[in-house]
């Protein structure tokens, strides 16, 4: 498990406070799914589609 994971809804990495994912956080990312490069993009597009989930939702409620 990583220290470098994101901290929702800012989207700051909980490990170094660098925009997520941190340089840190993306090296561990190309190791954890090297040769998996499909997997990779579908995990991004998941974190892409959540962070746009919590933009929207901020916006509806009037606290973003």
């Amino acid at each position: 498990m990583t220290a470098h994971g994101p901290v929702l809804p800012i989207w700051v990495c909980a490990g170094c406070g660098s925009l997520w994912p941190c340089r840190i956080r993306r090296r561990e990312l190309l190791i954890e799914y090297e040769g998996a490069p499909v997997s990779l993009s579908i995990y991004m597009a998941s974190r892409l589609v959540s962070a746009s989930t919590i933009s929207v939702d901020h916006e509806v409620s009037g606290s973003g």
